[in-house]
């Protein structure tokens, strides 16, 4: 019976109770009356899954908070192409502290809303919020309204499902910043489009933290090679990260999804506290 297999698959995993408390939470919609601890802020439990994903397990998707963290320090200026909820503009906002800057971006209007009151809650002045599509060209395009949020896309045309949005590039949402110390962009298959847009943002960003899965840009026609030619050509060097903080170079075809850290400066990775390929450390780049 399909309702016992959902049933018997929510009871699997490390937390099984938690599990199938917060989907039952997020399907009858008490779950916004619950708050996600994390370390030094805190979440809604919006009707998401990102939401439920933190809910069942703070620690969720820890290692990209390590890595935005590491790489800001106080006064220091984040943005962030992608932001859902807003895990990550939260911790990075905890980090630079009121006197930095952090521009947190999403297209889905609902998340977006989701993202301004998580904002909103940790009294996070310092944080811009912006309900835009990023990509080459200044328009509008639709986004999808997947119940999975954290899977939600652009649309290749403007008939596609979902709901229609205006779209602007990076380097008109983000002018005048100044230097960025990390950008990060995650926007399932769409980050070719972000980077067409984004030549003098490029020029001021001193890492670029980027998601690479050729299965979502298959669907825009192109692959992970093409991105990694345009950070390199823009004067970055690119390092998977892997677990433990251990950098490779050389990265291959995105068969399965990667995290990608370009920086302009290997060595200070480095003191970051990143673990450089032997022949980088070597070369003392």
């Amino acid at each position: 019976m399909p309702g016992i297999g959902r049933f018997v698959e929510l009871l699997k995993g490390d937390r099984p109770v938690r599990n199938l408390a917060g989907r039952l939470l997020w399907q009858t919609g008490l779950c916004r009356r619950f708050t996600i601890r994390k370390d030094g802020y805190s979440l809604r439990f919006f009707p998401s899954s990102v939401s439920c994903a933190y809910w069942i397990d703070p620690d969720a998707r820890v290692e990209d908070e390590r890595v935005v963290t590491r790489m800001l320090d106080p006064g220091g200026t984040y943005v962030d192409v992608g932001a859902n909820v807003g895990t990550l503009a939260a911790a990075a906002a905890m980090k630079v502290g009121p006197s930095g800057r952090v521009v947190a971006v999403e297209a889905n209007p609902t998340i977006a809303g989701f993202l301004r009151e998580n904002m909103l809650l940790n009294g996070f002045g310092h944080v811009q919020v912006h309900n835009h599509a990023v990509g080459s060209a200044p328009g509008t395009i639709r986004i999808s309204q997947r119940r999975a949020d954290d899977m939600n896309f652009v649309s290749a045309g403007t008939d596609g499902d979902g709901v229609t949005v205006e779209m602007t590039t990076l380097d008109d949402l983000a002018g005048g910043l100044g230097t960025i110390d990390l950008l990060k962009i995650d926007v399932e298959g769409f980050e070719r489009f972000v980077l067409e847009g984004a030549a003098k943002t490029l020029s001021v960003a001193r890492n670029v933290y980027i998601e690479l899965f050729d299965e979502n840009f298959a669907r825009y026609g192109y692959g992970s090679r093409e991105i990694l030619c345009r950070l390199e050509a823009a004067g970055f060097t690119c390092f998977v990260v892997g677990q433990d903080d251990i950098l490779t170079d050389g990265v291959p075809d995105a068969a399965v999804c990667l995290n990608v850290l370009a920086t302009r400066d290997a060595s200070d990775l480095e003191r970051r506290g990143f673990r450089l390929p032997a022949s980088v450390r070597c070369s003392g780049a």
